[in-house]
């Protein structure tokens, strides 16, 4: 209650409620396989289990490939993504002992596609990991250049927010290989690693 000699000052804070389940982070090891990482900032207490979909399509069918029942551990492989040549996408649940389950975000490899058209430029296309990008990975795509062979290196960053991601590379290196890969960096300390192509 105000009295007359005071101002009231009354400040309307909205009041969200974040998931417990936040997928973080997704990457692609030279065999294809790829990795998942998340947070569970829930109670250990009701914990279940945690069940890993996958699908080649954002649209599905998504199949449960497997259930990990250890509350600690917040990351997967999947050896079998094949995520160099076909897309992957995923989402894990988090089931609880009171039947209560909650799914974290979608979350899409990232497969880079590199195409030489003959101008003197590498043409680099990939894809985002989430639409909008997951909210505590960094606000750039890193765009690495593999040269010489083992040896990659930092060559620029991209706005990750933008709608189409590319980059033109100038192609200064003759008769080698040259390969690439695009890195996002997360808060939680995990990154997002794409194919390399």
């Amino acid at each position: 209650m105000c009295s007359s000699d005071l101002c009231c000052l009354i400040l309307a804070i909205p009041f969200y409620v974040f998931g417990a389940l936040q997928m973080k982070c997704i990457s692609v090891n030279g065999s294809g396989g790829v990795t998942l990482n998340w947070v569970n900032t829930s109670s250990s207490v009701l914990f279940r289990s945690y069940h890993i979909y996958h699908a080649n399509t954002t649209a599905g069918p998504y199949v449960l490939i497997d259930s990990i029942t250890s509350y600690s551990t917040q990351s997967y492989l999947d050896v079998n993504a094949n995520a160099n040549s076909i897309n992957a996408f995923y989402y894990v649940t988090l089931n609880n002992t009171n039947g209560s389950v909650e799914t974290g975000d979608t979350l899409r490899a990232i497969r880079l596609n590199v195409i030489d058209p003959g101008d003197g430029y590498a043409s680099l296309i990939w894809n985002g990991t989430h639409t909008p990008p997951v909210s505590s990975n960094s606000v750039y795509n890193l765009v690495f250049r593999e040269y010489p062979t083992g040896t990659f290196t930092l060559i620029d960053s991209i706005d990750a927010s933008l709608t189409t991601l590319n980059y033109l590379d100038e192609i200064s290196i003759c008769g080698d290989t040259v390969s690439y890969r695009i890195e996002i960096q997360d808060a939680s300390g995990c990154r997002s690693v794409s194919s390399v192509d």
